[in-house]
């Protein structure tokens, strides 16, 4: 029996070909042809145009060769069009995008679809209007695939129309539209895209998380709402998206943004589990550090282990929020002593710091070994700790 997978791992075209052909199962060759799309090449974009045009095609298959068509290259679209004007398409790809354009008024809703879709993949900007009235078709397919293909182009001018379906009766519409509002600036769209938070369906409430994550603090408020979301990825998106906003906060209010979402967040149930999980999922270096700034307000020795690994192993930024966080935390103290003799320096010396802000005394023992550090500057630092946590005992034992 033939797997396709396998035959798709191996990139096998002609074999692929006599499964599109040959094949019992209609569904068999319908994924067949979603992976000659994907190998692409002039043999297997040749194939599925035949499946296109064939008046005696399943239709399941003949549409699945049309997307694979619609989401190729450019040398794929003009194939079919040859094909279907029996005439060479000659010229720049306007002249592609134009006979797309005209394709969008076609009576064949597939066709509409699958326009929509290649205009989007050509990426020309004269397709926005057509794209945009094409919101507007009564089939909700084509209304998803203009707002894929809006999406591609990447005009904020189109924001507006998208924020529009929303309220669309289809929620692949609304999600398709949230996919493209959150590639694109939302501009003063802050207020009704967080709309799409209430939905009843829990992808839109994500994708609308996702998308206001470029709000900055008009966000704020909304995200934090979103928070209390009873879906736990819905709550993970929002926490995301609302670190995201802070880098794009402007710094003479960032101060005011921060304490508000720390303050705001300080009793939320089960928050912190929810940042160590945007923490180790991102690859975003400001998510991360906003992340470890936002444990340390938390002050929740969940996020100590995370801390303690961000200050050994984190950039040094990463390292100087860390140092930062762990200052808050009390029950720092134990873990902080097991890696006073770090091979890092840096870590050494942080730590050093650390333990003196705290000014814990369970920590003047091994203060006072970091005094034979071979390093000056901790043990610099080690004395300055050392210092503090004694004036602080003097001062303790004097009002006592």
């Amino acid at each position: 029996m033939i797997k396709l997978y396998e035959l798709e791992k191996k990139r096998d075209v002609d074999t692929l070909i006599e499964v599109l052909r040959g094949s019992r199962s209609q569904a068999v060759r319908a994924r067949a042809a979603e992976i000659l799309g994907d190998i692409g090449g002039e043999k297997a974009y040749t194939e599925l145009i035949s499946v296109i045009v064939s008046e005696d095609e399943d239709e399941e298959v003949r549409n699945a060769a049309a997307r694979s068509i619609a989401w190729a290259d450019e040398k794929a679209l003009r194939m079919l069009l040859e094909k279907l004007e029996g005439k060479k398409v000659k010229g720049a790809t306007w002249v592609l995008a134009d006979k797309l354009i005209k394709a969008l008024e076609s009576d064949d809703a597939s066709i509409r679809v699958n326009s929509a879709i290649a205009l989007g993949r050509l990426g020309d900007s004269r397709a926005l209007p057509y794209l945009i009235n094409a919101l507007e078709d009564s089939v909700p397919e084509v209304r998803r695939a203009a707002a894929m293909a809006l999406g591609m182009l990447g005009d904020s001018s189109a924001v507006d129309a998208l924020v529009a379906r929303l309220d669309d009766n289809s929620v692949e519409v609304r999600i398709a539209a949230l996919e493209s509002l959150a590639d694109l600036e939302i501009g003063d769209e802050v207020d009704r895209i967080a709309e799409a938070l209430k939905d009843e369906n829990t992808r839109v409430r994500e994708l609308a998380a996702i998308a206001l994550e470029k709000g900055g603090e008009a966000a704020v408020g909304h995200l934090l709402e979103a928070i209390k979301d009873p879906v736990k990825d819905v709550r993970v998106t929002a926490i995301q998206a609302l670190i995201s906003c802070i880098s794009r906060v402007p710094p003479a209010r960032s101060e005011a943004v921060r304490k508000r979402i720390s303050e705001n967040l300080a009793d939320v149930e089960g928050i912190a589990d929810v940042v160590i999980e945007v923490f180790e999922k991102t690859e975003s270096a400001a998510i991360k550090k906003n992340a470890i700034w936002l444990l340390g307000q938390l002050a929740d020795q969940k996020g100590l282990p995370l801390l303690i690994k961000a200050l050994e192993s984190g950039g040094p930024e990463e390292r100087r929020l860390a140092a930062t966080s762990l200052v808050k935390i009390p029950d720092a103290v134990e873990p902080l002593l097991d890696i006073i003799r770090h091979n890092d320096e840096e870590v050494r010396r942080l730590v050093c710091w650390i333990l003196g802000e705290i000014g814990d005394r369970r920590a003047k023992e091994s203060l006072n070994l970091a005094l034979e550090d071979p390093s000056d500057r901790v043990r610099s630092v080690a004395f300055q700790a050392l210092n503090k946590i004694e004036r602080a005992e003097k001062l303790k034992r004097a009002i006592s």
